[in-house]
């Protein structure tokens, strides 16, 4: 028996009865396990477009759903890279608000030039990360643990710097292509504790993006059809008129499915290739 792969299916020669050609059977296993996420989210778009046809499939809405994301997208990109390695990094969001914090404080409270305070807040922001990197690497403390301990200093050292309150008023020009100076850019100020609500989104587009395009594997493609998955669930579910718990409903839920999900299809391809 020979068997063939292509990008999309599997085939197969099955043997037949002498003097006959061999039939071949297609599957449809690898193409579905590659775009079940991209089909999941054609079916939320449609779905939610059928239940508010005025409000949901319209360009505002379209163009407000792919501009919004820009932080949550940047934000589960840089996890995939410790998560590649098989390390957790818990602080990104700390560090995001202290990147947007810092920014708001230089340039709205000490007059500071925005490219001065971008400067800073990048420097603050790979700061955290030589800490993490000598609490993971040199002392050898669990990532998990080590994240979750700068985290939790860093988002203090927020609250500090912004004496717990919204530094508003920034200079718009700041949009660049780092989350905390985006997350700056677009709320034209930073607050101290908004940031952590990107956490459970940003880890869950991680995980679920490891499930598509590239199955059992962290990647960016993947990454990106999960931010916009989450997204156009949440952003319809809003539309219905649910509560503002559903949200983080929706999201933990989904960060627990993902890593189960994660999970099985690493085994699957795991075992296949022992196979």
């Amino acid at each position: 028996m020979s068997v063939t792969l292509n990008t999309a299916t599997e085939t197969t020669d099955l043997p037949d009865p002498v003097g006959e050609t061999p039939r071949r059977r297609v599957t449809i296993g690898p193409f579905l396990e590659k775009y079940a996420l991209v089909i999941a989210l054609v079916a939320v778009v449609a779905v939610f477009s059928l239940l508010r046809p005025e409000v949901y499939p319209t360009a505002s809405n379209l163009q407000n759903v792919l501009g919004s994301q820009a932080v949550l997208l940047i934000l589960a990109l840089g996890l995939i890279v410790p998560l590649t390695a098989g390390e957790f990094d818990l602080s990104s969001v700390s560090t995001m608000s202290l990147s947007a914090m810092t920014i708001a404080v230089l340039n709205v409270q000490h007059d500071w030039s925005p490219l001065s305070s971008i400067a800073i807040a990048l420097l603050a922001a790979l700061l955290v990360g030589l800490i993490n990197a000598v609490l993971v690497a040199r002392l050898q403390i669990d990532s998990f643990i080590a994240t979750l301990g700068s985290g939790t200093v860093v988002l203090g050292v927020v609250q500090w710097i912004s004496h717990s309150t919204s530094v508003t008023g920034i200079d718009s020009a700041l949009v660049d292509r780092l989350a905390g100076i985006v997350y700056a850019g677009m709320l034209g100020g930073a607050d101290p504790s908004s940031g952590q609500s990107f956490m459970l989104p940003a880890f869950g587009a991680a995980f679920l993006g490891a499930t598509a395009i590239i199955p059992g594997r962290f990647n960016a493609f993947g990454t990106l059809i999960a931010v916009y998955f989450l997204v156009a669930g949440v952003v319809g579910l809003q539309m219905l008129g649910a509560a503002s718990f559903v949200q983080q409903l929706f999201y933990g839920g989904a960060l627990i499915v993902a890593v189960a999900l994660s999970g099985a299809v690493r085994r699957r391809t795991a075992s296949r290739s022992a196979a």
